[in-house]
């Protein structure tokens, strides 16, 4: 049970960040693999209730009492812990140098930084996040379905698989369930205040929210590069 409270979170906190804040949208017609759709569309629509009743209710009480500085030096910190997951893939890829450059983060962020100032990002080693959904598709794994996961939200077959193997990448994961608890809350609250006006545009913006969020999730999820792949 603890297992799914906890990726459940932190992955709804990633998706909707991917998602909606920090990716490009073409709007161009696509094909896209989603032979769930009313399935998926039921379940998007559950998902905003959640967002409604609950999420936007505490990402505005949350606002409204963390002070601008306080609120980046926790997203910092939360950054900081979630970054073994992206020098376990850097490795799985064989990718060695982005290996190099996130250890040196990591080790950069946990001297200079204490874990809650991206020191490394400020000289310029930003992060260069990957998980398992990367390697995944670095070594030639279609994504599989469009999927709409309870709470967790839009997704893949591939990326639902992903996920799990990101929870055990991240060393916070084995501690206290707690403290795994305490973690994830925050990374969904702190990631729900930082897209609210996002989310409320696209609400505006779209008459079929669902299929806007479908394809942009889409554009922005890991290419199979072909090439490669035979």
């Amino acid at each position: 049970k603890i297992f799914i409270e906890s990726f459940s979170f932190c992955n709804f906190s990633v998706k909707f960040c991917d998602v909606i804040l920090g990716c490009t949208y073409d709007f161009v017609s696509q094909e896209i693999n989603d032979p769930f759709e009313p399935v998926n569309r039921y379940i998007y629509d559950f998902n905003q209730g959640i967002d409604f009743l609950i999420l936007q209710p505490v990402s505005d009480i949350y606002k409204t009492i963390t002070p601008a500085y306080k609120h980046e030096r926790i997203k910092d910190l939360l950054s900081f812990l979630s970054e073994p997951i992206t020098l376990v893939n850097n490795i799985l890829q064989g990718d060695f140098k982005s290996a190099t450059h996130t250890f040196g983060r990591i080790l950069s962020n946990a001297t200079l930084g204490l874990g809650i100032t991206d020191i490394a990002g400020e000289f310029g080693a930003k992060k260069r996040p990957q998980g398992l959904d990367d390697t995944l598709a670095h070594y030639c794994m279609a994504s599989g379905p469009y999927l709409v996961l309870p709470i967790l939200g839009p997704s893949s077959a591939r990326d639902a698989f992903a996920t799990i193997g990101d929870f055990f990448s991240k060393p916070t994961s084995y501690l206290n369930r707690s403290i795994v608890i305490t973690e994830d809350t925050t990374r969904l609250i702190t990631t729900r205040s930082d897209i609210d006006g996002e989310l409320e545009e696209l609400r505006q913006v779209s008459l079929d929210s669902y299929a806007l969020v479908r394809s942009i999730y889409s554009q922005n999820a890991p290419k199979v590069n072909r090439k490669n792949c035979h």
